[in-house]
């Protein structure tokens, strides 16, 4: 197949054009797993100097093919919007990882709970994750793994709730669930 690249023209140390890593990757259209992290580090003097931009990452809507999404330490590059117009483009994702983004308001989960192929949601490291955003996952059948952070309304038993949930109510009935393990105040459900 062809591969598509990306590249930024440096002559003499000086960078011609500022490379805007959002609008490059969504120009891949036939990509099917794309993992960026670090993105909550964009206003680092290492990013400054580069001269590379991250964009808006809404454009990554473009790609609709994609199975596995990877946007962990998004920083404030992946909010709430952002989320939920990934989830509303994107209905092929399998596994999305949105660890340490700012996700902030917990509509996004509405959207993503309408991810029907999703097995893996990763949301550790979010503020504000509530017991009634996370009961919107319920919908998602295929779940098999959920990562959330500890706090006091959400512990390891209420999310372990939830992945039962999910899988009781799949129209497929019930399949085996994994383990629950604990990291460092933050729970995974999931297989081991």
């Amino acid at each position: 197949g062809h591969e598509q690249h990306a590249a930024v023209g440096v002559r003499g140390g000086r960078q011609q054009v500022a490379l805007n890593i959002s609008a490059s990757i969504a120009g891949l259209t036939r990509l099917h797993s794309l993992h960026v992290s670090g993105l909550d580090n964009v206003n680092s003097s290492s990013w400054r100097a580069s001269g590379v931009v991250v964009g808006n990452v809404r454009a990554l809507t473009a790609l609709t093919g994609l199975a596995h999404l990877g946007l962990a330490r998004g920083g404030a590059c992946v909010d709430a919007f952002a989320a939920t117009a990934l989830a509303y483009s994107l209905k092929q994702l399998r596994r999305l990882d949105l660890a340490e983004c700012e996700l902030r308001a917990m509509s996004c989960l509405a959207a993503i709970a309408d991810l029907r192929q999703l097995s893996y949601l990763g949301l550790e490291g979010n503020a504000g994750i509530t017991r009634q955003g996370l009961m919107l996952l319920t919908r998602l059948s295929r779940l098999q793994s959920l990562s959330v952070a500890a706090c006091d309304e959400v512990t390891a038993a209420f999310v372990d709730d939830v992945v039962l949930y999910a899988a009781w109510s799949s129209s497929s009935g019930w399949r085996p669930l994994g383990m629950v393990y604990a990291f460092s105040n933050s729970f995974h459900i999931g297989d081991s």
